[in-house]
């Protein structure tokens, strides 16, 4: 049989066990990775840098393997075709010319994706390795995904079927190659810096867990900046180059050896988080994406001011720690949770702009861009998603006294505008 793996958000080998079965069960593996060229030219420099490194890596290490890492780029084709037909195209065109049998790919939570899967024509096999939980191991069917998060965390954590799963002797028994290869970096150098690829990722989960910063996270996740204040694990995991299972490894081993708390807990939580917006996304499809997302009509009435735009895009709005919070993301590719909250507020209760023209800013500029949790965390400040209170707004005033009193933060990233 000859198989093609399309690479997608699981841009690494270690912990693939999709990949390691398609390399058994084929007797020709074709490999590839598409690549938008009209996204790319809008992508910021940073998150730009990011992916082609981590493209590297995974050649780099698929050539170790004597296995070629195919580009499909994929051409604007005109207003008359989709995304999704592009894709579908794409690869059927690539299935045909190399007559392969089966697609093998990445669970989507994106609706482009999941459409353009749709309408390839050779089988199709879904892979669950970028959640916690394969679909089939929820405590919930995914039409009746509890409509909050916490609701979804209680089914979680309330389940024996899928918390099983992630008890430190289960995952020492099926992730054996995680913990070889964080044991080989017994003593990883610190790097505060992003480089994209799977061997960074491992060597930063590595880096973390050797410190003692997980045992104090929830204090210091609120921090706008520092590098050992937040897990900074997000950009790996947006592309796949560790997993959110590899993360419960090492995070159930730095329990064993050093303690568990209510920090530790709140690194699971976060991941809880993750993953729930991805069963958001595949529950809800283009929903994601509207102006009303789940409701029948939008929570705010957004104004049209492209000027506007433009100063909350580059940090010349007349609140100085969302300024300094934005041109952090436009020279940085990155933001804290906290500035996230803090300008997604301002562009929708401050400003009154469409909420969905921050998502897109960010999906841009983002080294860390996951479509579900960009778009559902937006839908989130925009009163459409996941939050039975509606419209959120935060105080920026009260916010800048809280999270930047003395102005350090401000002042490193130049939010005070002449």
């Amino acid at each position: 049989m000859k198989s093609l793996y399309w690479f997608t958000q699981d841009l690494r080998l270690t912990d693939n066990p999709a990949f390691s079965q398609v390399i058994e069960a084929s007797d020709e593996i074709h490999c590839i990775v598409i690549q938008h060229q009209a996204d790319e030219n809008k992508m910021g420099a940073c998150k730009r840098a990011f992916l082609q490194q981590s493209i590297d890596s995974l050649s780099q290490t698929l050539a170790q393997q004597g296995i070629t890492l195919q580009h499909l780029p994929l051409a604007t084709m005109g207003n008359t075709h989709s995304p999704a037909v592009a894709m579908a195209q794409a690869i059927n065109q690539y299935c045909q010319l190399h007559d392969i049998d089966a697609l093998h790919v990445s669970a989507q939570a994106g609706s482009y994706e999941r459409d353009a899967l749709g309408a390839v024509k050779v089988v199709v096999t879904e892979h669950f390795n970028q959640t916690l939980w394969a679909e089939h191991e929820l405590p919930f069917a995914l039409n009746e995904l509890p409509p909050t998060f916490s609701k979804a965390r209680k089914f979680w954590e309330q389940s024996d079927r899928p918390m099983n799963l992630l008890h430190s002797d289960a995952l020492k028994q099926s992730h054996d190659a995680t913990l070889r290869a964080l044991a080989s970096m017994a003593e990883p150098v610190p790097n505060a810096q992003f480089s994209g690829g799977e061997q960074a990722g491992l060597e930063h989960l590595a880096s973390y867990f050797q410190g003692g910063s997980a045992s104090f996270y929830k204090q210091t996740r609120n921090a706008l900046d520092g590098w050992t204040q937040s897990t900074k694990f997000s950009p790996w995991l947006a592309l796949g180059c560790i997993s959110p299972r590899q993360v419960m490894v090492a995070l159930r081993q730095y329990e064993n050896e050093k303690g568990a708390n209510d920090s530790t807990y709140w690194i699971f939580f976060e991941l809880l988080w993750r993953e729930y917006f991805f069963w958001y996304a595949r529950r809800h499809r283009d929903k994601l994406f509207v102006k009303n997302g789940l409701n029948g009509e939008p929570a705010y009435q957004a104004k049209d001011d492209p000027i506007a735009l433009k100063r909350w895009q580059q940090g010349q709005t007349d609140f100085p720690l969302v300024n300094a919070c934005m041109k952090q993301l436009n020279q940085t590719g990155y933001m804290s949770n906290r500035g996230r909250q803090l300008v997604a507020s301002c562009l929708v209760n401050e400003l009154q702009l469409d909420w969905r023209l921050g998502a897109e800013y960010f999906e841009q500029q983002l080294i860390d861009y996951d479509v579900a949790s960009n778009w559902g965390n937006w839908q989130y400040l925009g009163g459409v998603g996941a939050d039975p209170r509606g419209l959120r707004r935060f105080d920026q005033d009260k916010q800048q006294r809280q999270y930047d009193p003395y102005g350090e933060f401000i002042k490193r990233w130049q939010g005070y505008v002449n």
